[in-house]
Protein backbone atom coordinates (compact mmCIF):
# COMPACT_ATOMS: atom_id res chain seq x y z
CA UNK A 1 0.00 0.00 0.00
CA UNK A 2 1.08 3.53 -0.75
CA UNK A 3 -0.02 6.74 0.90
CA UNK A 4 -1.26 9.51 -1.38
CA UNK A 5 -1.98 13.21 -0.87
CA UNK A 6 -4.49 14.59 -3.34
CA UNK A 7 -6.68 17.49 -4.36
CA UNK A 8 -10.20 16.63 -5.49
CA UNK A 9 -12.85 18.59 -7.30
CA UNK A 10 -16.36 17.75 -6.15
CA UNK A 11 -19.31 17.74 -8.56
CA UNK A 12 -20.38 21.17 -7.23
CA UNK A 13 -16.94 22.62 -8.10
CA UNK A 14 -15.54 22.70 -4.56
CA UNK A 15 -11.86 21.69 -4.34
CA UNK A 16 -10.49 20.06 -1.21
CA UNK A 17 -7.38 18.18 -0.08
CA UNK A 18 -7.20 14.71 1.38
CA UNK A 19 -4.99 11.72 2.09
CA UNK A 20 -5.67 8.07 1.39
CA UNK A 21 -3.93 4.70 1.30
CA UNK A 22 -4.29 2.73 -1.91
CA UNK A 23 -2.54 -0.13 -3.68
CA UNK A 24 -1.41 2.21 -6.45
CA UNK A 25 -2.35 5.43 -8.24
CA UNK A 26 -4.86 3.68 -10.47
CA UNK A 27 -6.78 2.27 -7.51
CA UNK A 28 -6.88 5.75 -5.98
CA UNK A 29 -8.29 7.22 -9.21
CA UNK A 30 -10.90 4.45 -9.34
CA UNK A 31 -11.97 4.99 -5.72
CA UNK A 32 -12.33 8.75 -6.22
CA UNK A 33 -14.16 8.41 -9.53
CA UNK A 34 -16.67 6.00 -7.95
CA UNK A 35 -17.68 8.85 -5.62
CA UNK A 36 -18.35 11.10 -8.63
CA UNK A 37 -15.34 13.30 -7.89
CA UNK A 38 -12.37 14.26 -10.05
CA UNK A 39 -8.70 14.26 -9.04
CA UNK A 40 -6.99 17.58 -9.69
CA UNK A 41 -3.55 16.69 -8.27
CA UNK A 42 -2.06 13.61 -6.63
CA UNK A 43 1.33 12.94 -5.04
CA UNK A 44 2.66 9.82 -3.41
CA UNK A 45 3.87 10.58 0.09
CA UNK A 46 7.36 9.22 0.65
CA UNK A 47 8.17 7.11 3.66
CA UNK A 48 4.89 5.20 3.57
CA UNK A 49 4.08 1.92 1.94
CA UNK A 50 6.35 -0.90 1.04
CA UNK A 51 9.36 -0.24 -1.10
CA UNK A 52 12.37 -2.21 -2.13
CA UNK A 53 14.76 0.21 -0.46
CA UNK A 54 14.05 1.11 3.14
CA UNK A 55 16.70 3.81 3.21
CA UNK A 56 17.65 6.89 1.25
CA UNK A 57 21.03 7.56 -0.31
CA UNK A 58 21.24 11.36 -0.57
CA UNK A 59 24.18 11.55 -2.98
CA UNK A 60 22.31 9.54 -5.64
CA UNK A 61 20.08 12.54 -6.32
CA UNK A 62 23.09 14.52 -7.51
CA UNK A 63 24.43 11.78 -9.83
CA UNK A 64 23.51 12.27 -13.49
CA UNK A 65 21.17 9.71 -15.05
CA UNK A 66 23.69 8.80 -17.75
CA UNK A 67 26.34 8.09 -15.08
CA UNK A 68 23.89 5.76 -13.28
CA UNK A 69 23.22 3.93 -16.56
CA UNK A 70 26.93 3.55 -17.27
CA UNK A 71 27.55 2.27 -13.75
CA UNK A 72 24.77 -0.32 -14.08
CA UNK A 73 26.18 -1.49 -17.42
CA UNK A 74 29.65 -1.91 -15.91
CA UNK A 75 28.20 -3.94 -13.05
CA UNK A 76 26.36 -6.16 -15.51
CA UNK A 77 29.51 -6.74 -17.55
CA UNK A 78 31.46 -7.56 -14.40
CA UNK A 79 28.78 -10.04 -13.32
CA UNK A 80 28.94 -11.87 -16.66
CA UNK A 81 32.69 -12.63 -16.30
Amino acid sequence: MSHFIYKIKKSDGEIYKGEKDAKDRYELYRLIKEKGEEIVDVKEKSGKGHSFFKFSIPFLHSVKTQDKINFARMLEKKRNY
